[in-house]
């Protein structure tokens, strides 16, 4: 008697999970993602903002001026260093040349999660969910499609 199907890892029908499984899965691995993804922010602001310029150590000295007092503080001569220095470390922060004109006020901060974040979240919770790591990555992939199908546009249109 012979057996087929199902002799070597992964060889079979794939498992078909309920609806539960895919929310509670998927929503477990999108927290530990946006998690990941608020930590390397963080990381990121404090090199720009810390490591990178001395654009915070200007911000807590203004801070630091009474508020009563920042007015005068800031229509006297210390006010017109402080401006000159934050134009200078926002021409840094942007990359932009130091011209004339006004630097840009706004910083984009691109923070991705390091290599490896997702194949770690995945791990993580497989242990927790006492799961094979395939399972909750195909978990993980239907909740990715689910979202998708929620938002897609064409339901919405008109027609």
């Amino acid at each position: 008697m012979t057996h087929h199907g199902g002799a070597r890892r992964g060889a079979g029908r794939p498992r078909k999970w309920r609806f539960a499984d895919v929310l509670t899965v998927g929503q477990a691995c999108e927290v530990a993602w946006r998690d990941a993804k608020a930590k390397a922010f963080e990381a990121e602001k404090v090199r720009l903002f810390r490591t990178e310029s001395d654009i915070q150590s200007l911000w807590d000295a203004a801070q630091r001026v009474p508020v009563g007092k920042r007015r005068q503080w800031y229509d006297g001569d210390e006010g017109e260093t402080h401006r000159a220095d934050i134009e200078t470390e926002l021409h840094a922060l942007n990359g932009t040349p130091d011209n004339p004109d006004p630097p840009p006020r706004i910083t984009r901060i691109m923070a991705k999660p390091p290599r490896g974040t997702r194949k770690q979240i995945i791990a993580e919770i497989a242990e927790q969910f006492s799961l094979p790591e395939s399972a909750v990555d195909n978990l993980w992939q239907a909740y990715r499609r689910f979202e998708r199908e929620l938002l897609e546009p064409e339901d919405f249109a008109e027609t």
